[in-house]
């Protein structure tokens, strides 16, 4: 099943650029949205969250 969504035509030409030669628009799509799943469950880390850091010195310990 297909769903029309409307893009700004400076976003629409965005997306144009980064998409690959032989991709498809929803291919380009669901390519970006992988890309900022694994960034956005990255964002603790650098943002400095505090149980990031205990669990690395936690880790530290270990490998001594």
């Amino acid at each position: 099943m297909s769903k029309t969504i409307r893009l700004e035509d400076q976003i629409y030409t965005e997306l144009d650029e980064v998409r690959d030669k032989r991709e498809t628009f929803s291919q380009a799509v669901e390519r970006l949205i992988d890309i900022y799943r694994g960034l956005r469950g990255l964002e603790p880390i650098l943002r400095g969250d505090k149980a990031y850091h205990e669990f690395m010195d936690a880790r530290k310990g270990e490998l001594k």
